[in-house]
């Protein structure tokens, strides 16, 4: 066991006068705190031509206000403002095992926070820190063996986002052109396919209000309940309901709206207005009920609408803006059905409806993948430093 003061330097960061600071690339890069970082290494937005602290590349960048403990690798020389200290290695401990180590022994680190307003730790919490110091030909092969998690975990989150921005470039595409069109009209909501209509949402089905549940009717076994935040946190890489996380009894359920295969739910509150009004399609045949602040979208039978189709349709491009419109309120915002009934939406037929549902439901099952493997990495990782950081697994050299 060993201090961080004995195995390296800590340098407190200090911030340059504002005056001294731009957005253009003057100076070298300044990093206030841990909202610059990226999962390894930090996002360069702000420049100084008057650096107070500087941090060497390959330092180590740890935050130490509130959120304390984020760590970050300086690609580049930098100079760190208040919210950040550099730690740079000595020859007795490698730079990659001790950016794992801080990791790891982050939760008794954290146990020196101080402060009312905002939770911070000391230059001298940190040097006074103790860490478990392995020979050095251990530290190597411990951090190759994570490092190799980091870049499966890093490609991962490339091929993640790789995949969004294809996504999102072909929804454009195909909620404007349709499938195989060579004709074209303009309408309020820009281009579409000469064959599509274009109709108010209120002249496609009938709207319903959820209603309130209370905390104390949420039960841990019994029907499905959705509430609003659901859709923002638990549906929110997807435009469908995947799963449950919450139940009512049968008793409440008789006083809640029912959810139906083919219903769309819509978020009828929300934090901004990009968001609000965020919606997904109900496809499966499990009896569920809406929460409060939840409206429920019901399509005529008689249309034979794909509710993926318009869950989809209701993400992107003009009609997404429409919709962002129509939220109403200054920090917390709201939509109502009355608003919605108003919202246009772009309508092929049934067959070209399931055809782009399914082409744009490829790519949610592939960043659906992506995002289970790379949670799956995450608890290899994590496991892999619970051994190898403690010396219960010794790795041999």
């Amino acid at each position: 066991m060993c201090q961080i003061n004995d195995v390296a330097v800590v340098n407190a960061g200090q911030s340059p006068s504002s005056f001294d600071c731009n957005v253009e690339g003057k100076g070298i890069p300044f990093f206030q705190g841990n909202a610059d970082f990226g999962y390894k290494y930090p996002r360069i937005s702000s420049w100084t031509t008057n650096p107070t602290k500087i941090a060497r590349r390959n330092d180590i960048l740890m935050s130490v206000r509130a959120p304390v403990g984020e760590i970050n690798f300086a690609d580049t020389e930098c100079c760190i403002g208040r919210g950040l200290c550099a730690i740079t290695p000595k020859s007795r401990v490698t730079l990659n095992f001790l950016y794992y180590m801080l990791i790891s022994s982050m939760p008794r680190l954290l146990r020196f926070q101080q402060g009312s307003t905002f939770l911070a730790v000391n230059r001298g919490n940190i040097d006074m820190h103790f860490i478990p110091l392995p020979p050095l030909p251990e530290q190597r092969k411990i951090a190759e063996i994570l490092s190799t998690v980091d870049e499966a975990i890093e490609k991962t989150d490339a091929i993640i986002q790789e995949t969004q921005q294809l996504k999102k470039g072909l929804m454009r595409k195909l909620f404007t052109e349709g499938v195989g069109h060579t004709r074209f009209k303009e309408t309020k909501i820009g281009r579409i396919p000469e064959e599509w209509e274009l109709k108010p949402l209120g002249s496609l089905g009938d709207f319903f209000k959820g209603t309130s549940i209370a905390a104390s009717e949420i039960v841990e076994n019994g029907l499905p309940c959705i509430r609003y935040g659901d859709i923002y946190v638990q549906y929110e890489s997807d435009n469908v309901v995947t799963h449950f996380s919450a139940f009512i009894s049968r008793d409440t359920a008789e006083h809640s709206r029912r959810i139906y295969e083919g219903d769309i739910l819509f978020a009828g509150t929300g934090e901004t207005q990009e968001d609000i009004g965020k919606c997904v399609a109900y496809t499966i045949t499990e009896e569920a009920y809406a929460g409060g602040d939840l409206i429920v979208f019901r399509p005529q039978i008689e249309r034979q609408l794909n509710s993926v189709f318009l869950s989809y349709c209701m993400s992107c491009g003009e009609v997404l803006k429409a919709k962002s419109r129509i939220g109403q309120g200054l920090s917390i915002f709201h939509i109502y059905s009355k608003n919605l009934k108003t919202l246009c939406v772009p309508l092929p037929s049934v067959s070209e409806q399931n055809k782009i549902a399914g082409i744009i439901s490829g790519f949610d099952i592939k960043i659906k993948a992506e995002q289970t493997y790379k949670s799956e990495l995450g608890q290899l990782k994590k496991g892999l430093m619970q051994v190898l950081l403690t010396g219960k697994v010794r790795v041999k050299v």
